[in-house]
């Protein structure tokens, strides 16, 4: 069973340790199960499409003005919020 995710990834302040360091952050979307290989690829070039047009008109990833874009994963299970990153 495949799942396409479609996820608003966000660059997050992870904390001041060695400087600062910062993490991806991953908050679903969307999450659609399919059976078959041939209409899990079909679905997911569509989604690709949709969200580089969306991230179009987002800043870029890495800016210090929103930090964030639309990406799509094809997936062994449903989407699933990221967890906090902890330093070690």
């Amino acid at each position: 069973m495949r799942f396409i995710n479609v996820y608003v990834q966000r660059l997050t302040y992870g904390g001041p340790e060695e400087g600062g360091w910062w993490y991806d952050h991953n908050e679903p979307i969307s999450s659609k199960r399919f059976t078959s290989n041939r209409k899990a690829k079909k679905y997911w070039k569509q989604k690709v499409a949709f969200t580089g047009n969306l991230n179009s008109c987002l800043p870029p990833y890495s800016s210090v003005r929103g930090g964030k874009q639309w990406v799509v994963f094809f997936e062994e299970h449903p989407a699933i919020r990221s967890k906090r990153e902890y330093y070690c």
